[in-house]
């Protein structure tokens, strides 16, 4: 079975620290970072139409890149 997962929300509450411990716990998984923090556009309070595009158009190129792990 192949599974992918996303985890999604506000800034600051938790996200990648979530990952991370993941990433301890399952070693031998793929995981993509999260691109938001390389957007060149403004974020949070000041966020536009042009950030979350760019954001949810680099997000889905570098999973694209990431193999997924066959999970059996």
């Amino acid at each position: 079975m192949v599974m992918k997962v996303a985890f999604c929300g506000a800034h600051s509450t938790g996200k990648t620290t979530l990952i991370n411990e993941l990433r301890k716990i399952y070693p031998t998984f793929n995981f993509v970072n999260e691109c938001a923090r390389d957007c060149p556009f403004p974020l949070n309070e000041k966020t536009t139409f042009e950030s979350q595009d760019w954001i949810f158009r680099e997000q889905i190129s570098r999973e694209l890149k990431v193999p997924i792990n066959d999970i059996r």
